[in-house]
């Protein structure tokens, strides 16, 4: 509640936050390195970076891994190998993070030259992830089409409680119903960082 006192009030309606750091709308942001990067690129001297708050049970970071899969009906299976051999080599995951600032998801060494951005945000997932306290979670799997539903929860319960001022046990209490639906149509497991579940993820 204190922090949405200096917050802009269209924070709700951003999809990402280089244009309103470029336009000045917000002075402090947090976003997926894809998503800062242009703005991190026009004016490198404009931004520092540095990990996302410190929570109590340590230093939240949200990788989102894409996945690459051949289907069975593939009508060229040995070829479409090849392709993943090529888009995981070192030389083009390092390519992909000086294009799109998508990071590496093997083992590289990052080149001296990257551009001042792409450094910039670097050297902010470098202290993420080496810091003792990094508490790495999973986007949420095996929602399917309920994605939208589950989002749903969590801006209803920011808008209930930081806006509209309800009493925080009282929404969290009815919302924690709604996620369980949300996770029961889906049939979804629970994922990092909670542990495994037999079956459908019970919320606690």
């Amino acid at each position: 509640k204190g922090a949405w006192a200096t917050t802009n009030p269209q924070a709700l309606t951003y999809s990402n936050m280089d244009d309103p750091l470029l336009s000045g709308e917000v002075l402090v942001a947090w976003d997926h390195t894809a998503r800062l990067i242009n703005a991190l690129t026009e004016t490198p001297d404009d931004f520092i970076t540095f990990p996302a708050p410190r929570g109590p049970k340590g230093l939240g970071n949200m990788p989102a891994l894409a996945g690459l899969a051949i289907p069975k009906t593939a009508p060229d299976a040995e070829g479409a190998k090849a392709l993943i051999d090529f888009l995981t080599t070192p030389e083009t995951q390092t390519l992909t993070l000086q294009e799109v600032a998508f990071f590496p998801v093997v083992a590289v060494e990052l080149p001296a030259d990257l551009n001042a951005g792409t450094q910039k945000e670097a050297d902010a997932v470098a202290a993420t992830t080496a810091d003792e306290a990094s508490l790495t979670s999973l986007l949420p799997v095996g929602l399917g089409d309920q994605s939208g539903a589950y989002n749903k929860v969590f801006r209803d319960s920011l808008t209930s409680i930081v806006i509209d001022g309800e009493d925080t046990q009282t929404v969290l209490n009815a919302q924690k119903a709604n996620l369980q639906a949300v996770l029961d149509t889906a049939q979804a497991p629970c994922w990092s960082p909670d542990p495994e579940s037999e079956g459908t993820c019970t919320v606690g």
